[in-house]
């Protein structure tokens, strides 16, 4: 996993995107970017390898920078988490110790 604007990702967590949004969504936390020890970011991407990034939340705490990660929900609808499960058309990456998601009817 790559940011496209050269930050370094230190957590982050990937699902299947649709509905209108790009095919692979996400948030992370990255490092190397600002004046900033750390940014939090809702990312994005076609490819599931390079992600954009926008909506930043910048700090120089790390306790800061995990609060706002742990609020940012990725949600992901009930059919999606099927099909990442059962048929293997995305992989739901977690580079966390646990995961926040809203599961959508």
């Amino acid at each position: 996993m790559e940011l496209t604007n050269g930050a370094t990702p230190v957590q982050w967590e990937i699902g299947q995107g649709g509905n209108g949004l790009r095919k692979f969504v996400g948030k992370v936390i990255a490092t190397h970017y600002s004046a900033h020890t750390y940014c939090v970011w809702i990312m994005a991407s076609d490819d599931g390898v390079e992600f954009d990034c926008e909506v930043g939340h910048y700090t120089n705490d790390l306790e800061d920078a995990q609060r706002v990660y742990n609020d940012r929900k990725i949600r992901y609808n009930a059919k999606q988490i099927a099909e990442i499960a059962h048929e293997g058309e995305g992989e739901l990456q977690l580079h966390t110790s646990y995961m926040n998601f809203k599961i959508e009817p």
